[in-house]
């Protein structure tokens, strides 16, 4: 399938079919990561990480200590 690149401002826009947005269940908002691969410029979707994955990343490095912003102002357990 062929399809142009537009102008919008001052950046360029490639239009995707709806067929294509269908097929691919792309709506408004999606987030793609775009790449260069050679000559090739390739869409995928953007890659969200789970709950696990971030608390996997989670070293000794990266933990800091609680921050306690000011004390208690009612009946709040300690």
């Amino acid at each position: 399938m062929k399809v142009s690149v537009q102008k919008t401002g001052e950046q360029l826009a490639v239009m995707i079919p709806p067929e294509v947005a269908t097929e691919s269940r792309l709506e408004p908002g999606t987030v793609l990561d775009l790449s260069v691969q050679g000559s090739q410029i390739v869409l995928t979707r953007a890659h969200h990480p789970s709950l696990g994955e971030l608390v996997s990343r989670i070293t000794p490095e990266t933990i800091h200590d609680e921050t306690d912003f000011r004390p208690p102002t009612g009946r709040e357990l300690l």
